[in-house]
C-alpha cells in the first residue's frame, strides 16, 4: 500500500454495500475510535461498536499499539469483518499537525536521516521531508554528526501527503529574536552577566551572552593599560562582567571587567595630595610628556613643560627611558577626568627665580649659538639657560637674513638683554644694540662723512660711520646735471653730505651733498649780505 493514499483497489460487491453483512452505521472512509483487542502476528482485532470486530492489518497498523489501547482508525472496507488502518490516520494527523505548524510558525523536532545533493532528508514522525543545505544552520552544516540528530524546523513549505519542505536556519533566527528581544526587555545598565569569550581583537573581545555577542572594550578590561587582549583573556574564557551600555535597536552591549575590580581612582586627592612627592614608574613616552604609573590602574602626566626649568620643549625620549623609576610633585588631580599632573622641575632649583637680577634689561651678554631658528637664533647664556635673539635684532639695516649661511652653531655671539620674562621662561636680546641707534643718532639735517663703497650710474652706497650705511643719490650730488655718478665719484671716496632721510622703520639713512652745499652758501650770504628774497627757481631747487 502506498503511504500517502487510501487504498482503495478492493472491489466491493453489491452485497457488500447493501447485503445483510453490511452495516448501516459505518462507511467506507470513515474514523471512528476502537479498542484493541487482540494481537496476532498478522495484526490487531479491534472492537469498533460493531458485532464483529475489525481488522487491523500489521501494515496498516503501528508495532507500539498494545491490547487494550483506544485508537483511531480509518475503515478501508465494511462487511462481515471491516478493514481497518491506524496509519493512515497517523498520516493524515501529522500533515494537520504540520500545516498548522506552519501557519502558527512553531517548531517541530526531525530527525535527520541522509544527505543528498541538495541538502538533507529528514524524518518528522512517519513523514518524510527535505531540508535544503541552504536552510541547515551555519554551526551545523557538514557535520559528521549531523547526521542521526534531533533538531527543531520550521516548515516553510508543505503540499500535504506530497512534499514537505524546514528550515533549520530558520527556526534558529526565530530563536534568536525571541531570546534577544526578552534579553533587551530584561537587561539595564549595571547589571552583571556572564559569557564566553568567542574571539579577540586589536580593540577588545567578544563574549557571547548567548542570546547576543557583547563586547568588552580592551579599555574596559582593566584599570591599567592593557597593550593587547591576548594579556587579559583567551578564548573560551568564562567571564563575569558589568554591563556599561545598552543599544537596543542595534542589538549592541557593551562591558566592563574593570567595573568589578577596584577602582584605583576613588579617593584620589587624599591618597596623593597637591604638593606632595610621590615615585612611580614610566610607562609611555610621548611628543607632549610622560606617563608615569604611581600604582597599578592609576597614571599620572608628565607634561614635557614641567620636566625642566630650561626648556618647554624637551628631548623626553633621550632625558628617560621605559621602565624608569622616577620622583615627580603632584600638581594636580581630577577623581572626574581621571587626570593626575605631574612636575619633575618642581623638585628641581628654579634658575628663573633671581633671572632678573643676574641678566636685567641693558646687561651685555656673550653666549654661544646652540639652534638657528626660523625666525632667529637660540643663544645658550650658560648650561641650560637660553635667550632668543630675533631675526629682526640682529642689524640696525638688515630686515631679513639667510641665517645659516651667515650664522653657525657653535659660534660666540654678543648681544645686549631687551627683556626678561620668568613667568614665560624667556630671555630677549639683540645683537644691534650693541651699538648706538643710528636713526636717533644721525638725525635729518647731520652732517656727516660719507665714505663711497660702491657707485653705479643712478647711485653710491656706503657709510657714513662704522657699520652706519647711507645712500647717495644721482641727483643729490650736485646741482649740476649728472648723467652717470660712477665717473663723478669712485668708491673709497669720502664725501661731506647732509642726512636728509633717517628713517628707521624702513631702515633706511640718505645722504646729499648738493643741500649740503646749497645750506652753506645759503649760511654765507646770510651772514655777509643783505636779506635778498630767494628766487622761484632756488625755491623749487631747495624743495
Amino acid at each position: 500500500m502506498s503511504e500517502n493514499s487510501i487504498r482503495d483497489d478492493a472491489e466491493l460487491s453489491m452485497s457488500d454495500l447493501l447485503g445483510e453483512n453490511a452495516s448501516p452505521a459505518i462507511h467506507r472512509h470513515q474514523t471512528v475510535v476502537g479498542t484493541i483487542v487482540n494481537a496476532t502476528e498478522t495484526g490487531w482485532f479491534v472492537d469498533i461498536g460493531l458485532k464483529s470486530e475489525g481488522f487491523l492489518a500489521k501494515e496498516e497498523g503501528d508495532p507500539s499499539l498494545q491490547v487494550g489501547q483506544k485508537i483511531e482508525v480509518l475503515i478501508l472496507k465494511t462487511g462481515e469483518q471491516p478493514l481497518l488502518s491506524y496509519r493512515r490516520v497517523m498520516l493524515d494527523n501529522w500533515w494537520n499537525k504540520l500545516k498548522n505548524a506552519q501557519q502558527q510558525k512553531e517548531p517541530v523536532e526531525a530527525i535527520v536521516q541522509e544527505k543528498n545533493k541538495g541538502g538533507y532528508s529528514v524524518a518528522i514522525g512517519p513523514i518524510r521531508g527535505f531540508l535544503p543545505k541552504s536552510q541547515v544552520g551555519k554551526n551545523f552544516l557538514d557535520r559528521p554528526e549531523f547526521i542521526g540528530s534531533t533538531i527543531k524546523v520550521l516548515v516553510i513549505e508543505i503540499h500535504p501527503k506530497k512534499d514537505l519542505v524546514v528550515s533549520q536556519r530558520k527556526y534558529l533566527e526565530q530563536e534568536k529574536k525571541a531570546k534577544q528581544e526578552k534579553f533587551f526587555a530584561n537587561l539595564k545598565i549595571g547589571d552583571i552577566v556572564e559569557g564566553r569569550v568567542v574571539s579577540l581583537t586589536r580593540f577588545g573581545a567578544f563574549i557571547d551572552l548567548e542570546a547576543i555577542e557583547a563586547l568588552l572594550p580592551i579599555s574596559e578590561m582593566s584599570w591599567q593599560k592593557v597593550g593587547r587582549a591576548e594579556d587579559i583573556l583567551k578564548v573560551n574564557d568564562v567571564v563575569r562582567a558589568k554591563v556599561i551600555k545598552i543599544i537596543p535597536e542595534e542589538k549592541k552591549v557593551s562591558l566592563s571587567l574593570k567595573e568589578l575590580l577596584p577602582n584605583p581612582w576613588e579617593n584620589i586627592e587624599s591618597k596623593y595630595p597637591v604638593g606632595s612627592v610621590v615615585q612611580g614608574r614610566i610607562n609611555a613616552i610621548t611628543n607632549f610628556g610622560v606617563f608615569v604609573e604611581l600604582e597599578p590602574g592609576l597614571e599620572g602626566l608628565l607634561h614635557s613643560n614641567e620636566v625642566n626649568w630650561e626648556t618647554n620643549s624637551p628631548d623626553l625620549k633621550n632625558i628617560f627611558k621605559i621602565g624608569e623609576i622616577i620622583k615627580c610633585q603632584i600638581l594636580s588631580t581630577d577623581q572626574q577626568k581621571k587626570k593626575i599632573s605631574l612636575s619633575r622641575k618642581a623638585l628641581l632649583p628654579n634658575p628663573w627665580a633671581n633671572i632678573e637680577t643676574k641678566y636685567p634689561a641693558g646687561a651685555k651678554v656673550e653666549g654661544k649659538i646652540a639652534q638657528i631658528l626660523p625666525f632667529g637664533l637660540s643663544v645658550e647664556l650658560e648650561p641650560n639657560l637660553y635667550g632668543v635673539l630675533n631675526v629682526g635684532d640682529i642689524s640696525w639695516f638688515k630686515k631679513t637674513f639667510n641665517l645659516n649661511n651667515n650664522f653657525k652653531v657653535g659660534d660666540k655671539i654678543a648681544a645686549v638683554v631687551i627683556k626678561v620674562s620668568p613667568a614665560k621662561k624667556q630671555i630677549i636680546l639683540s645683537h644691534k644694540h650693541l651699538t648706538e641707534n643710528p636713526f636717533e643718532k644721525y638725525r635729518v639735517g647731520t652732517v656727516v662723512k660719507f665714505r663711497v663703497n660702491k657707485v653705479n650710474p643712478s647711485s653710491a652706497s656706503g657709510e657714513i660711520a662704522p657699520g652706519v650705511e647711507a645712500v647717495l643719490k644721482r641727483n643729490e650730488y650736485s646741482r649740476q646735471k649728472i648723467e652717470d655718478l660712477a665717473k663723478a665719484i669712485k668708491p673709497g671716496d669720502e664725501l661731506e653730505a647732509k642726512v636728509t632721510i633717517s628713517d628707521e622703520s624702513s631702515r633706511r639713512i640718505e645722504v646729499s651733498v648738493k643741500r649740503l652745499e646749497m645750506q652753506r652758501e645759503k649760511e654765507l650770504l646770510k651772514k655777509y649780505s643783505a636779506p635778498v628774497k630767494p628766487s622761484l627757481g632756488e625755491i623749487l631747487q631747495e624743495k
